[in-house]
């Protein structure tokens, strides 16, 4: 029972979103019995991608999970394969970088994923240099987007934040 959908050796399915199965049959003067043939979707989830830093010029690891075989690529479509593995180690890098993560289970690939490498400038603070009128404490100060931390001539750490106020000195320092 049911409709002839093909006829021919190759028969192209309608989209399908689930596993399908069809019957082929021969027929010249008698039908032979009915062969099932699937149609099998598999789909690949998209891996998860884990972006990575470096204060300055460097190189780093990026990284993405998936179930699958993980390739990567340094366009978002096309391209050859730089890398394959879960985790890749990018080349020296000066400025911030977008490569992009693909699973694949050797037929069907996920889409890919940007994983960023980005470069953290590392600005020194701006600092303002002062002085005391004789022996005593000075107040330093010093300006940046991070956390400043203060140390002495022989780099021992002496004091965080701004302003900074020195122990009491009795020659410039």
């Amino acid at each position: 029972g049911g409709n002839q959908v093909g006829a021919g050796p190759v028969f192209t399915t309608p989209v399908l979103t689930v596993n399908t199965t069809y019957y082929a049959e021969a027929q010249s003067t008698c039908v032979s019995a009915r062969t099932p043939v699937n149609a099998w979707i598999t789909t690949i989830n998209d891996p998860v991608g884990v972006d990575g830093s470096n204060c300055g010029p460097g190189s780093m690891v990026i990284s993405a999970s998936s179930n699958n075989t993980v390739n990567w690529y340094d366009v978002p479509t096309g391209g050859a394969i730089i890398s394959t593995g879960i985790n890749f180690t990018t080349p020296v890098l000066s400025t911030t970088t977008v490569y992009y993560a693909e699973a694949t289970d050797g037929d069907c690939m996920s889409a890919r994923v940007p994983v960023t490498a980005t470069i953290v400038e590392n600005l020194p603070p701006v600092t303002v240099s002062n002085f005391n009128c004789g022996p005593g404490t000075v107040t330093l100060t010093a300006t940046a987007s991070d956390t400043i931390y203060w140390f002495d001539d022989q780099g021992n750490l002496v004091g965080t934040g701004s302003p900074f106020t020195t122990p009491s000195l009795t020659a410039t320092t």
